[in-house]
């Protein structure tokens, strides 16, 4: 199956996202479609990966809407004087 983003999802560059599946999993994978997840958080997107040829049947993906919008969210350390270096909220 040819991998596509639904209609709402067409910001989604599909072909970067495949290669970096097959660059970054520990296991093979196909890209079959990315769906919109409902609802969002600040300046984050989700959607679910769904895979074939894997020993998994989807991912999620988090997109940000700013590479530096983290900075500015509600869980990065604001005022305190430190630079905010990573994204505290999958800083697990």
């Amino acid at each position: 199956m040819t991998p596509h983003a639904s209609p709402s999802s067409t910001a989604l560059d599909v072909s970067r996202i495949s290669s970096t599946l097959r660059r970054h999993l520990p296991f093979t994978a196909a890209l079959d479609q990315c769906v919109p997840l409902a609802g969002d958080a600040s300046n984050r997107r989700y959607y679910r990966l769904h895979l074939s040829m894997a020993p998994i049947a989807s991912l999620i993906l988090m997109q940000l809407a700013d590479p530096e919008g983290f900075k500015a969210s509600e869980e990065a350390v604001s005022g305190s004087g430190v630079d905010v270096t990573e994204l505290p909220f999958i800083n697990i």
